[in-house]
């Protein structure tokens, strides 16, 4: 079954959840955030939400700091400004493809694979730690192809 992760009071879905668990876990996170109730796990779904700044904004970060967080756990070959760079522009222009981002950003094509992984590994050792709370997961629902 899908649970929607919706703020009741704006009615719009922020996530979409394939358990009620992982729905729960982000609701809670969102709520902490906002020191209220108002994100709830429902069964149905409302308009998604437009902007990425926006989305990330009920779990206390912007595209720039959420990035930039993620970053600082990477290795240090894979911590430079270009890459950080490729991230930001994937999720800030989600419509672009990846092929146009990597070459706005003067990578190659097929370096966003490994990077991709490398940031996809050290998200789930976040959310090993903090109770299934999975930065990559708030990436994700604004760009699928991440």
């Amino acid at each position: 079954m899908t649970y929607y992760v919706n703020d009741t009071h704006r009615m719009v879905t922020l996530l979409i959840c394939g358990t009620y668990a992982d729905a729960t876990i982000y609701a809670a996170w969102a709520n902490e955030q906002l020191d209220a109730n108002q994100i709830q796990v429902e069964a149905k779904c409302h308009a998604l939400i437009k902007s990425g700044d926006e989305l990330l904004g009920y779990f206390g970060f912007s595209i720039d700091t959420l990035v930039d967080t993620l970053f600082l756990m990477l290795p240090a070959r894979s911590r430079i400004h270009s890459n950080m760079a490729l991230i930001k522009t994937l999720i800030r222009e989600p419509e672009l493809s990846k092929r146009q981002c990597c070459i706005r950003e003067r990578k190659s094509p097929t370096h966003y694979s490994r990077l991709s992984n490398i940031l996809s590994l050290h998200a789930k050792w976040v959310s090993d730690l903090s109770g299934g709370r999975n930065p990559m997961r708030l990436l994700r629902a604004i760009r699928g192809d991440l």
